[in-house]
């Protein structure tokens, strides 16, 4: 037998939770559930709304888990290729890569704040300040019935780029 040039594996790289957490067969059933999600939770978001998207698939804790489920298979594949040679870089680059986009994602996900705002076609550029509260939105925009939500209150504010500080 001739003597491979390749560094032995840890013992604990030989661990069968390691190997299995390290596949390429859960990387692949993990994408997969996480665009039928995805899929779901754009059809949801069409038919319905971006709330019930989140409610339902974006902001649920099964597409958290998965989520981490993939950032763990990621961290172990990069760590199957210990200890790590010149030609690992492109590899453990792109493996970081993501690790730190689902990492962003999730912390976005559960500490984020989320904002919109409505633009109406032929309303002419204003600095006004739409706010949606519990209750409906608040707008000092020239089209008060297309923005109120019921019990809102209307108030005018001019709109500063920067910081929203709320007094409670």
């Amino acid at each position: 037998m001739a003597a491979t040039a390749s560094t032995p594996r840890l013992n604990w790289q030989c661990n069968s939770l390691f190997r299995f957490f390290a596949s390429l067969k859960l990387a692949v059933v993990l994408l997969a559930v996480l665009i039928i999600g995805a899929i779901t939770g754009t059809i949801y978001e069409s038919s319905f709304d971006a709330k019930v998207a989140r409610a339902y698939v974006y902001g649920a804790p099964w597409f958290n888990l998965w989520l981490v489920f993939l950032a763990t298979n990621l961290t172990v594949s990069a760590l199957s290729r210990w200890p790590w040679k010149k030609h690992h870089i492109a590899f453990l680059v792109t493996h970081l890569g993501i690790i730190t986009l689902l990492t962003g994602s999730l912390i976005g996900r559960i500490w984020g704040i989320e904002g919109t705002i409505t633009l109406f076609k032929s309303d002419p550029p204003t600095n006004r300040l739409l706010v949606r509260f519990s209750r409906g939105i608040s707008s000092s925009s020239s089209h008060p019935a297309k923005t109120m939500g019921p019990g809102a209150a209307r108030f005018r504010s001019a709109f500063a780029p920067g910081r929203l500080c709320s007094r409670d």
